[in-house]
């Protein structure tokens, strides 16, 4: 039987990387990766676009990952910080149906990857220009 060649975690997140990059070659707006974005580095995101309003990008490969976003959002409001926060997820299936709907009231928005590339990319480029 020949393998399988199965997604994991870090080719999901690698996926993602590539696709920030290109936005932020395409919209000449720079990015930083892996950065805290409270003072008290709490709150790590995947990535950080450095528009006129911050926004916030966390890949949540799990319900713990998609959770920490949502309390990066609450955060940032509770202080006043305009940063916007996204959250991007591979499928539903991962978090759960409940988790991913929850994750929209306590996100900027939260997207579901897999069959959505395109307007994935296309949104978080609008959200930038």
């Amino acid at each position: 039987v020949v393998g399988r060649s199965h997604r994991t975690v870090s080719s999901f997140k690698e996926s993602i990387i590539a696709v920030l990059e290109e936005i932020s070659i395409e919209t000449t707006i720079q990015v930083k990766f892996s950065v805290a974005i409270d003072n008290n580095n709490q709150f790590i995101a995947d990535a950080l676009f450095l528009s006129s309003t911050p926004l916030a990008v966390v890949i949540a490969n799990s319900r713990e990952r998609l959770l920490e976003a949502e309390l990066m959002w609450t955060n940032a409001r509770r202080l006043g910080d305009p940063t916007r926060v996204f959250a991007v997820i591979e499928n539903q299936s991962d978090v759960g149906q409940k988790e991913y709907v929850r994750a929209n009231y306590f996100t900027d928005k939260t997207f579901q990857y897999s069959g959505f590339e395109n307007p994935f990319k296309q949104t978080l480029a609008d959200c930038l220009n």
